[in-house]
């Protein structure tokens, strides 16, 4: 016996009718109705709605026969003498089809008729039959649309979840802008208010207050490009060394002011990923380190685990926090100020938006930290992450 035959563009096909969501659903009225309206109408004991699937016939709906689905090399075309259905239950001699086309021109199944003995149908059976048929192929077509429909509810639900979440952070963003922006842009207009001749011993601080401006100027507008476009933008074989130098220099005044030394041990050369993002991430958690540790290190480190993931670990030996702080670093709602060793000024919202960023990305990020031993932060990013692989 041979085959049911496979169509030219078959992975087409079998996508058409997957996307009708029809295979393996129980029965229904409209499709049982339209079987026993045909095997009345052409005055036959069997009748079938089938379904071509990958391997298998399966039927929506049947009159007179007791099995569910079939292997598709069986084939119920009367053509194939040795077919099971002919030479046993239940002795087919009989068969007639109408293929169930689609919109989109592929052939998902067909409404068939099958009886005990040998006949023909008349034209006006054969007319009836290509009615029930079309019949059918519009209920899948509606089944079709009704799913599409429901897919983009779900995709206009998601949008709109978004946009509240834009929403949320241009607050957010606002609230960055009035405490973390004004207090250093504060500290310059009050040195400048000193005599010409005492300003010069100040350059550096002046400089440091400046630089720090800017900085959160850029991460403000790194975060909002990130949020109005969606989320994170991947750039492909980004140079990691030339970011983690940037921050590692931009923060060196506030580190030797501090007496501290940064160190960074860079063992992956490039990623792909957002490189705003992975500058905001990084710049944020050595700034953070600095600001909570007097008189010892901070130590960068990226490497790549055995299972490809990416983990960045920034090391103070700062002041370390208490669990209870730790508990609710990352809660918007119990968000703290706390000033650093040399009284630095903040708004408690660098970890904050750090973790933000990492949850639109599909990494994690972890905290290991004692009073007065120092803070651990490490952040783990799967070789495939969402948006982007940090």
């Amino acid at each position: 016996m041979q085959p049911a035959p496979l169509t030219r563009n078959e992975n087409a096909r079998l996508a058409a009718l997957h996307s009708a969501a029809i295979l393996d659903t129980p029965p229904e009225d409209e499709f049982d109705q339209v079987v026993a309206l045909a095997a009345e109408i052409c005055n036959t004991s069997m009748a079938t709605i089938t379904l071509i699937d990958k391997n298998r016939q399966w039927f929506k709906a049947r009159k007179g026969l007791d099995v569910q689905e079939t292997h598709r090399d069986t084939s119920l075309d009367s053509r194939f003498a040795d077919n099971p259905f002919v030479v046993g239950e239940p002795y087919v001699k009989f068969y007639a089809g109408v293929p169930l086309c689609l919109s989109d021109g592929h052939a998902v199944g067909a409404l068939c008729v099958m009886d005990k003995l040998p006949r023909d149908l008349s034209d006006q059976e054969e007319r009836a039959l290509r009615v029930l048929a079309q019949h059918v192929t519009n209920l899948i077509e509606l089944r079709r649309a009704r799913n599409d429909t429901h897919r983009l509810l779900r995709e206009l639900r998601e949008r709109s979840i978004t946009h509240e979440r834009v929403s949320h952070t241009a607050t957010r963003l606002l609230t960055v802008v009035a405490h973390d922006v004004r207090g250093p842009l504060a500290a310059i207009i009050g040195v400048l208010e000193f005599d010409d001749f005492e300003l010069a011993p100040l350059r550096d601080e002046i400089r440091a207050q400046a630089v720090l401006a800017r900085d959160l100027l850029d991460q403000i507008l790194a975060w909002a490009r990130t949020m109005m476009r969606g989320g994170p933008t991947v750039e492909y074989n980004v140079d990691v060394n030339h970011i983690v130098n940037d921050v590692i220099a931009g923060a060196s005044i506030s580190a030797a002011h501090k007496n501290l030394t940064i160190s960074a041990d860079i063992q992956v050369s490039t990623l792909d990923t957002d490189p705003n993002l992975l500058r905001f991430i990084l710049n944020s958690l050595v700034t953070n380190a600095i600001k909570f540790t007097d008189n010892g290190s901070i130590d960068v480190r990226m490497v790549r685990d055995r299972t490809g993931n990416t983990i960045l670990e920034v090391a103070d030996t700062g002041v370390g926090m208490s669990p209870n702080t730790l508990n609710g670093l990352f809660d918007w709602g119990r968000r703290s100020i706390n000033a650093g060793t040399s009284n630095e000024k903040g708004a408690g919202l660098a970890l904050l938006l750090v973790n933000d960023f990492l949850n639109l990305m599909g990494c994690t990020i972890r905290i290991e930290s004692q009073i007065d031993k120092g803070t651990r932060v490490f952040v783990t990013c799967p070789e495939v992450a969402v948006g982007t692989s940090l």
